[in-house]
């Protein structure tokens, strides 16, 4: 992956047609939180939920890549007395699917994470079967901490599945794998310390 790409904060003006369409794709979300969330979501649900993410200062970049939104990195669990920060990612537009820029830009998110602030843990999930989020995880060099028999329900399915915990921590990161990740320019939050 040597094309640029850039993780940065998104903004109401990012909500467009396409990312709306992401998020009532069912193939998109059948593996995400929100597939729990009542649908169709609007782009007013999606530039309210912006918002609450800079109120609350959640890390929540867009992925562009050519010049388009095509994903999202998100952060929506932390723990700042023990140092820990879970991450999610979702690549929407699925012509860009198998190029390596969620492990690319999760790896920035996650070099980001330990320059710029003094979490010692980056944790995310993934529900077992989808093993694209999984070999991101992998490839990251993140390692597997648990399985959590039948913990996510697929609700369009009506049934339950295993998820899997996997983290990486601040003495074990980078791993040396090029996963692309040092080519993501990647823009703090406006609510981030400065930092050298």
């Amino acid at each position: 992956m040597t094309e640029p790409i850039l993780l940065r904060p998104l903004q109401a003006d990012d909500v467009t047609e396409h990312y709306v369409g992401w998020l009532n794709d069912p193939v998109i979300y059948r593996y995400l939180g929100i597939r729990h969330r009542e649908r169709p979501f609007t782009a007013e649900d999606i530039r309210s939920f912006i918002e609450a993410c800079r109120e609350v200062r959640r890390f929540h970049w867009g992925i562009f890549f050519e010049g388009r939104h095509v994903g999202n990195v998100s952060c929506s669990e932390w723990s700042h007395a023990n140092r820990w920060i879970d991450i999610s990612y979702i690549l929407g537009e699925k012509d860009v699917w198998g190029r390596g820029l969620a492990a690319a830009a999760v790896g920035a998110a996650i070099e980001h994470l330990f320059a710029a602030h003094p979490f010692n843990r980056v944790q995310a999930h993934a529900v077992m079967e989808n093993t694209a989020s999984v070999r991101v995880m992998e490839k990251l060099g993140m390692r597997r901490d648990a399985l959590l028999r039948q913990t996510a329900y697929l609700p369009d399915e009506g049934r339950y599945a295993d998820e899997t915990i996997y983290s990486i921590l601040r003495s074990e990161w980078p791993q040396g794998r090029d996963c692309g990740w040092d080519r993501v320019r990647v823009t703090p939050m406006s609510w981030e310390e400065p930092h050298s």
